[in-house]
């Protein structure tokens, strides 16, 4: 779940960046103890900032929760 700025919920579902699409760049978040190594700031990282994930994105494609 993602709580954006705005206060809107959202689930976002990693499965097709993970799985369906294989993207090199999240290859290393297959792994789920690298994916739980996550920071939160203006956007989701991992790696240091070499991983990311925009909150465009998140917004976007996410479901609403209430």
């Amino acid at each position: 779940m993602c709580f954006l700025v705005i206060g809107v919920k959202k689930r976002f579902d990693f499965y097709g960046i993970l799985f369906l699409h294989d993207y090199p760049a999240f290859r290393l978040l297959k792994n789920v103890d690298e994916f739980k190594k996550f920071n939160g700031s203006d956007t989701l990282e991992w790696n240091n900032g070499n991983i990311d994930i925009t909150p465009e994105t998140l917004y976007e494609n996410g479901k609403s929760i209430s």
